[in-house]
């Protein structure tokens, strides 16, 4: 973990208390804090993923210039999630996938929030039915091949995505309906069925996803909880060989950093 001095320093600098980027990670702590307690009363293993990670392990909270949450789980849990919030009653924050949004065509799942709206940049949102803060969840499951995650890939990116930029609500609907069939019902099924051959204990993110870094079964088996802005978070027992395998040297702050320039809403 950095020092408190290099800590206070970036926060002064990227997200100080009451700035655009600082509200917008707050809300999505909310997320992330319902999410928590519906895993938790559910007895659903899920860990903080990625850069949220990094965060809790480097900062103690949001990575300072960061501005999205990710979670992971595997595949079965992930499952478990998705039925165990869908039954909740009045939720104050939406489930997002492609059947609960059929303009939504990512294989992830995202929660948003019910009180913020993202001006969307890119087209492939401008017909979502949930446009708010989201927390990002990733289911992960066996894969021997990242080729094969690859060129899985190409289709989302090259056919799923450009269907999906159009903008005429019937049109797209139309135009998506077999692209879209055939990626969950067909190529989906046949690149898991073939990942999992000789995968052993090495994971990777649902096909489709554009993230093909392993994860290894031993890092993420169990988990531990640390402090994550005023929260108590999971991430995997395994964090070091979990966040070198992503990110190499995570303790050592980037010579760049990288920002987004949302335009985030907020409609309370």
């Amino acid at each position: 973990m950095i020092s408190s001095e290099q800590q206070a320093a970036l926060r002064a600098q990227f997200n100080p208390d009451g700035s655009a980027l600082r509200r917008r990670q707050l809300r999505m702590l909310e997320i992330l804090k319902f999410v928590d307690r519906v895993c938790v009363e559910n007895d659903i293993p899920y860990w903080l993923s990625s850069g949220t990670c990094l965060g809790a392990v480097r900062h103690g909270g949001f990575i300072p210039w960061d501005d999205d949450v990710d979670i992971e789980l595997l595949e079965h849990d992930y499952r478990r999630l998705r039925r165990a919030w869908l039954a909740l009653p009045n939720p104050p924050f939406a489930w997002q996938d492609s059947a609960t949004d059929p303009a939504y065509v990512n294989p992830y799942a995202k929660i948003r929030d019910l009180r913020s709206r993202i001006v969307e940049p890119d087209p492939r949102g401008w017909n979502y039915r949930y446009r708010g803060l989201f927390v990002d969840v990733f289911h992960i499951r066996p894969s021997s091949s990242v080729w094969l995650d690859k060129a899985v890939n190409l289709y989302q990116k090259h056919i799923i995505w450009p269907l999906a930029a159009i903008q005429s609500r019937s049109v797209q609907r139309l135009a998506m309906r077999p692209a879209l069939w055939l990626f969950q019902r067909v190529i989906t099924p046949i690149a898991n069925a073939f990942a999992r051959i000789g995968a052993r204990d090495r994971l990777r993110h649902a096909p489709g996803s554009l993230f093909t870094r392993p994860r290894r079964l031993p890092d993420v088996a169990a988990t531990v909880r640390v402090p994550f802005e005023d929260a108590m978070l999971p991430i995997p027992a395994g964090y070091d060989s979990y966040l070198r395998t992503i990110y190499g040297d995570y303790n050592s702050l980037p010579t760049n950093f990288h920002t987004h320039s949302l335009r985030v809403d907020f409609l309370d």
